[in-house]
């Protein structure tokens, strides 16, 4: 996303340089709205001040700014509003960015309106009374629950049509609500019908501001009805011009338990296949180096989560891979990276540590280095110039050969029956000594060699010790 940002602001720059033709420029920038609609406010915030701030004359700034400021003024993305009002007023109404009078005096209004009621602020105390009359705090008895503040008038036909809603969603909410119920008119009468025949809700708390007094138009920006705010218990806005749909999908996102993370995905296969296709033909140590860099660039700045999901990642791309370099790197890459790193919540070694006992359990058959296993294999003899030989049973440990090689097969094995030529072209280029042994991949010798993935190939040198393994011919 980051790329994205800066090829799409570089490619701003260029237009606000020009600033004769606002077309272009108008689709670049929606453009770039659009590659920021998932960050953060923050960040929303950071990009428009960048953007602002580039403009080479007095003319471009003022378009530009206006354009940012109405864009997210109107923008449907909750939280948005605040972009407009960090802009406004740090570019309109400072007068750095010289926007018509007309203009600053609408950015002045929304700033009013809404500066004190953003998301991520407390939500404004303000003194309301209730239905004896009497002076309350807004806040003054709440319990420690998430609390619905609705904005409504007696005479709104959407307001009756959202208190119905409501009123059927609360039963079913995720988690237990406070609702305080305001009603922004003034007639007495038709308050007390609504609250007793239309909005009867248990434990409802009902307020008014009948004089006017408490300024909750400004302190909420209630300029139309409904308006729906949802609270935490410290009274803090996580909600805001809701409606009750949009009210049931952010307690549900809220309170939904987060999904394990999903070890293994096409899109951590896809960054990895980038990764190692830069290396060219993949070495054992190219894939360490990797894990290394992992390791530096996560765990070395205290970012274990970040680790655990990228090594883990690694540890299952490399795990279905065939490759010899891929397949060599996993047991120093099991014992150096996922062993002894405590950084493994419960869900992750659920996912990751079966996945490691299990490659490194066969990864200890038939190492690099060690002599091949004293078992006796069913299969056909091959050496450069000489017709296969008739079946029948070989001790490994005897097979001598400069080198000598065993594949493992099956019948059934598509891949196997593909080898057969990479066979032959191996006698047609190896020495005159060479040795191939087609063996029967037979149950029994699972003890003694990883047959998870056929064919399996070694190497032996002529004293029987294993050279190479998971050779791909």
């Amino acid at each position: 996303m980051k790329r994205l940002l800066a090829a799409l602001a570089a490619a701003l720059l260029a237009l606000m340089a020009a600033a004769q033709d606002y077309q272009p420029l108008n689709a670049k920038m929606d453009a770039f709205f659009e590659a920021l609609e998932a960050a953060p406010v923050e960040d929303k915030c950071n990009e428009a001040d960048f953007l602002i701030s580039s403009c080479e004359t007095q003319e471009t700034r003022a378009y530009v700014c206006l354009y940012i400021f109405n864009h997210y003024k109107e923008s449907s993305l909750m939280g948005d509003e605040a972009v407009a009002v960090a802009v406004a007023k740090k570019w309109i109404l400072t007068g750095k960015a010289q926007v018509p009078a007309t203009e600053k005096s609408l950015a002045e209004t929304f700033v009013r309106f809404n500066e004190r009621s953003l998301i991520g602020m407390v939500a404004p105390e303000i003194t309301l009374r209730d239905v004896n009359d009497q002076k309350v705090t807004l806040f003054g008895d709440l319990s420690d629950r998430y609390t619905v503040l609705f904005f409504y008038d007696t005479t709104c036909a959407p307001c009756a049509l959202e208190t119905t809603y409501l009123k059927r969603y609360l039963p079913t909410a995720p988690i237990p609500l406070e609702v305080v119920a305001v009603y922004v008119g003034t007639r007495e009468s038709s308050w007390a019908r609504y609250r007793t025949e239309r909005f009867v809700v248990e434990g409802a708390k009902h307020y008014w501001d009948p004089r006017m007094e408490s300024d909750f138009q400004t302190a909420y920006g209630v300029l139309k009805t409904p308006s729906i705010f949802l609270l935490d218990p410290e009274r803090v806005i996580v909600g805001r011009k809701l409606d009750t749909k949009a009210l049931a999908a952010l307690l549900e996102a809220m309170t939904a338990e987060e999904a394990p993370y999903a070890y293994g995905s096409k899109e951590s296969e896809a960054l990895f296949d980038g990764i190692f296709a830069a290396f060219g033909e993949v070495k054992a140590e190219d894939v360490l180096e990797t894990a290394k860099y992992i390791e530096k660039k996560t765990l070395d700045n205290n970012n274990a989560e970040g680790y655990a999901h990228t090594m883990g990642d690694l540890l299952y791309y490399l795990s279905f891979r065939r490759s010899e370099a891929y397949k060599e790197a996993l047991t120093p890459l099991i014992e150096q990276y996922i062993y002894g790193k405590n950084v493994w919540s419960a869900e992750d070694s659920l996912s990751v540590m079966p996945l490691a006992d299990v490659m490194h359990g066969l990864l200890q058959k038939c190492p690099v280095g060690s002599p091949v296993p004293d078992v006796s294999v069913s299969g056909t003899l091959r050496r450069p110039g000489r017709r296969d030989k008739a079946v029948k049973n070989f001790r490994l440990r005897k097979l001598k050969g400069e080198p000598g090689v065993v594949v493992f097969a099956s019948d059934s094995c598509a891949s196997c029956q593909d080898a057969s030529a990479g066979i032959d072209k191996l006698l047609a280029e190896g020495p005159r000594k060479m040795k191939v042994l087609v063996a029967d991949a037979d149950a029994k010798l699972l003890d003694s060699f990883d047959l998870s993935s056929l064919p399996y190939i070694i190497f032996l040198d002529k004293k029987g010790i294993v050279t190479r393994r998971y050779v791909d011919l």
